[in-house]
């Protein structure tokens, strides 16, 4: 009796299929049109992706052939979308008719298809975490209803699970919060000289900051005494800042007014000191009253009693 139900096992599930996940190998039998004869889990050798087909599923490639096996390989590309950032590898899975022959394949029902993901590695503004395929036809990254693996009743941390009906590219996806717009902030006024001559540069400084989380442009004015002395376009980062001068020349005595953004300051131009005029007539009459002096005093000094 048992060799007779042997048999017929073997006669009904003739074919076997080769599930290899990043090298790690499991097979499964199944019928001459690609139905599973029993449940075909397969892990990597990390135990961390794994893929799942339960008995009864069918697995057909192209032209109603069966694979002999399914692979799931790291893959380059292609790159995530604008929103997202891919968060672990890239796998792609693929079917293949015979050792060289790729071919696309069909599930029915859907497999179940588990990837692990580091949550160290995902964005600090991440929105949610999803598992999406890659459509090669429509050259874009499409989500995929994405829940907690879970593994004999209890779920697996750091494991998303999705189900599947063919085979492409794979991958975690944060998917990120919009960006904040760009905020910039104008500080730190600084003007070299303070007092200066007629005719003098003088140098006005200021910080422009980005602290938003989108690149923008700003546009700075100065101003001295109300009127735009020279404007400068800033393009800036998010999180980066630059430091932006402009170049005055003093060309009226007083105090002037500047005046960047918010911020405030002035200068002082002073006129050019007039050289003192020497008089004369007074150093030749100290002179000369030096000398009437030194002649009186040796004048006297000859009259003196001598002996």
């Amino acid at each position: 009796g048992g060799w007779g139900t042997i048999s017929r096992a073997t006669a009904e599930c003739p074919l076997s299929v080769t599930v290899n996940m990043l090298g790690e190998v499991t097979t499964a039998r199944m019928t001459f049109k690609g139905v599973l004869c029993e449940d075909c889990l397969a892990f990597d050798p990390a135990r961390q992706n794994s893929w799942e087909a339960k008995e009864g599923t069918q697995l057909l490639c192209a032209d109603n052939r069966v694979p002999e096996l399914i692979e799931l390989t790291l893959a380059g590309s292609p790159p995530p979308p604008s929103n997202a950032a891919i968060v672990g590898p890239i796998y792609e899975l693929t079917a293949y008719t015979s050792r060289y022959n790729p071919s696309p394949l069909t599930i029915s029902p859907a497999a179940t298809l588990a990837l692990a993901y580091d949550p160290n590695k995902q964005p600090q503004n991440t929105l949610a975490l999803t598992i999406a395929y890659y459509d090669e036809n429509a050259g874009k990254w499409v989500e995929m209803e994405t829940a907690g693996h879970v593994a004999g009743g209890v779920e697996i941390r750091n494991t998303l699970a999705t189900r599947i009906t063919h085979l492409t590219y794979f991958a975690v996806l944060a998917k990120l919060k919009e960006p904040t717009p760009a905020k910039f902030e104008v500080s730190n006024l600084t003007i070299s000289p303070t007092q200066a001559q007629l005719n003098q540069e003088i140098t006005i400084t200021v910080n422009i900051a980005n602290s938003g989380g989108k690149t923008g442009d700003y546009s700075l004015k100065l101003m001295v005494n109300g009127i735009t002395k020279g404007t400068r376009q800033v393009t800036l980062a998010p999180k980066t800042s630059q430091t932006v001068s402009f170049t005055v020349t003093g060309d009226a005595v007083g105090k002037h007014r500047v005046e960047i953004a918010s911020l405030t300051g002035e200068f002082e131009i002073v006129g050019a000191t007039k050289p003192s005029r020497i008089n004369w007539w007074l150093i030749g009459g100290i002179a000369a009253g030096i000398v009437l002096v030194f002649a009186i005093w040796i004048t006297v000094w000859m009259r003196r009693p001598r002996g």
